[in-house]
């Protein structure tokens, strides 16, 4: 049920409390290697390695008639089986900080699972009917969507992704904690169907009012049954309205969008300082930049940009991808007030890191593209103007407008 292509060793050794599987403890490699072996003297399987270790791959064709076998068993065996994966493949895969703080520390990791939870999600979309969704499988997808493919702004694997999500968290509807994991799915499609641009707008602002129904939803069921709400659940709820703000403002609704952004910062201010959860505030800096714009507020604009760029920069890398997010939002407000300049310097920048770390056709790339062609004809420099536009139109990797 993992991808054939190159599942590494170490993501099947464990002790797994299964006799089955008795096989795959550490101290047990030898018997391992011995099995391995026949495997590779029948041609089941071929073995490669790298620096990451030793990877196993077997051919697509048989790995189809095995999943056919395992059909056949019956579903009590196919249900145990695909629990089984989930579970190698969630040990391997990174959590998810408790708030969604987007983070690139473990895009290695990710990407060495990626094939293996897309593999998942086409047995699991082909079985549906057969298989009973494990807990494990929903928080898998809803921190894949939030570790890796938003944070890489990998939009054409985002979606199927969040999609098989929620239909997961469905198939889970009788289990109490699944609201949370369904919060953190409509969180991060809200945020992928935004960057779509406009014809993504009306289901992004829909995910983020469902997230915050969810997020309210927990509260409310917390204090009428006596129990303490912790500081972690009233961010994840300033979240979602600032998330809700951000939906608004896709549609130009800034006045609308203003009450979602400010209750959010209050119940930031009474759990957390800046200094505690600086991507956040920056975050919400970031937005209520934009809102400042739309008053005519040109200096409140300028100081909530860079102060949401310092803090949602703060101890990240260049490769972070949401470093280079602030720094354009920075550019927008600059070139928005006249500074074009610095505005063109910052989303020069950008597009070079954008085009080193995503790739030149990456979707993301070609929106800082079009920015410094933007950027360049307000400065009367038509030519690379016309250039940079014609080049942000051409190969993208994703569209949909």
């Amino acid at each position: 049920m993992l991808s054939p292509v190159e599942v590494y060793e170490d993501m099947l050794f464990g002790e797994w409390g299964d006799a089955e599987l008795d096989f795959l403890a550490e101290a047990r490699r030898f018997e391992f290697n011995e099995f391995r072996q026949s495997l590779i003297d029948r041609h089941l399987v071929d073995v490669t390695s790298d620096a990451n270790g030793a990877k196993l791959s077997m051919h697509r064709v048989l790995k189809r008639h095995i999943l056919q076998q395992i059909d056949d068993a019956g579903t009590e065996r196919l249900n145990l089986i695909f629990v089984r994966a989930v579970a190698m493949v969630r040990r391997q895969f990174p959590k998810a900080h408790e708030l969604q703080t987007p983070t690139s520390e473990a895009s290695v990791e990710c990407e060495r699972c990626l094939p293996h939870i897309l593999s998942l999600v086409a047995v699991y979309r082909d079985w549906a009917s057969k298989i009973r969704p494990p807990f494990d499988l929903a928080t898998l997808l809803a921190n894949t969507a939030t570790n890796y493919t938003w944070e890489r702004g990998l939009t054409h694997v985002a979606l199927p992704i969040l999609e098989m999500g929620e239909r997961v968290c469905n198939k889970l509807s009788h289990v109490e904690e699944i609201s949370l994991v369904r919060a953190n799915i409509c969180a991060i499609a809200g945020c992928v169907f935004k960057d779509i641009g406009l014809s993504g707008r009306a289901i992004a602002l829909e995910k983020c009012k469902k997230g915050l129904e969810l997020r309210q939803g927990r509260v409310q069921a917390l204090q009428s049954r006596g129990d303490p709400v912790d500081a972690s659940t009233f961010l994840q709820l300033a979240n979602a309205l600032n998330d809700v703000g951000v939906a608004k403002l896709a549609y130009g609704c800034f006045e609308k969008a203003l009450p979602y952004l400010l209750e959010s910062q209050r119940l930031k201010e009474e759990q957390a300082g800046e200094e505690d959860i600086p991507w956040h505030y920056g975050e919400l800096y970031k937005n209520l930049a934009f809102v400042k714009l739309h008053q005519g507020d040109a200096l409140a604009a300028e100081d909530m940009a860079r102060r949401s760029c310092d803090l949602c920069s703060l101890g990240r890398t260049e490769t972070d991808a949401s470093t280079q997010s602030v720094r354009s939002i920075l550019g927008i407000v600059l070139m928005n007030i006249g500074k074009m300049d610095e505005a063109l310097r910052l989303h020069k920048g950008v597009y070079r890191a954008r085009k080193q770390f995503l790739g030149e056709t990456h979707l993301h790339t070609k929106n800082s593209q079009y920015l410094v062609a933007e950027l360049s004809r307000r400065k009367g420099k038509l030519s690379k103007a016309e250039f940079n536009f014609r080049a942000a139109l051409s190969q993208c990797e994703f569209s949909w407008s």
